[in-house]
């Protein structure tokens, strides 16, 4: 009786917290509430009782695809926390998993999706700070390569070619004299990049892939 109790209350609250977040989320109807951001597989969405968290949603193929990698590596992706399903009624057309393959979804269809909390990142301050690595890489190879920080960001050991190593090795070192008092953000951006290659190697990385946590630590927000 005492296990049954126990195991009752259990259910019930695992019940209320996703009755309540559905509440946070205006979706008892439910339907698609105004999104922080969203890419081609998720969208994000405030916490209406918790600032320091968001909730990341998407298809369950989508999410499988991303949460054990930010899971297993906290010092690189936001903290995940806790990974649950619930279903939307789309405002407008959205192309998305439906099961089988992406397509687009018409306006007005509940679709099932499955949400992560997810730590919330300061996006602002890196996206600031990758304009200024966007304006030092452009001047430093407008006269060879005509690179931007971008082109840096996808060719970072990735590439072979001798003469485009040694040309990302030279830009490093110019950018260390030239630019001194940035030296410290390129070298942030570059040793975390380097590390989710290594986890990721087909990490899809842009500007607005990128954020700080509360402790001021820059981790990747998307692959």
């Amino acid at each position: 009786m005492r296990a049954f109790l126990f195991n009752s209350c259990n259910v019930y609250l695992c019940y209320m917290k996703s009755h309540n977040f559905i509440n946070s989320m205006d979706e008892a109807n439910p339907v698609e509430k105004k999104h922080l951001g969203a890419g081609v597989d998720h969208t994000v969405y405030p916490s209406l009782k918790n600032p320091r968290i968001v909730y990341k949603l998407g298809s369950d193929y989508a999410v499988q695809g991303w949460f054990s990698l930010f899971k297993e590596n906290p010092d690189l992706f936001p903290k995940v926390y806790n990974m649950r399903k619930t279903q939307m009624r789309l405002k407008k057309d959205k192309y998305m998993f439906n099961g089988e393959h992406f397509a687009n979804i018409k306006a007005g269809t509940i679709v099932p999706v499955t949400y992560v909390e997810v730590e919330k990142m300061n996006t602002k301050k890196a996206v600031k700070e990758w304009d200024i690595l966007d304006e030092i890489v452009t001047e430093l190879t407008k006269n060879d390569f005509g690179w931007d920080f971008q082109d840096f960001v996808m060719s970072y050991n990735r590439l072979t070619t001798p003469k485009y190593i040694e040309r990302l090795e030279d830009l490093e070192n110019e950018i260390k004299l030239e630019y001194p008092e940035y030296y410290k953000i390129f070298d942030r951006f570059k040793v975390l990049i380097d590390r989710i290659y290594e986890v990721k190697p087909a990490a899809d990385l842009h500007q607005y892939n990128f954020g700080y946590d509360s402790k001021g630590n820059l981790k990747c927000i998307d692959v």
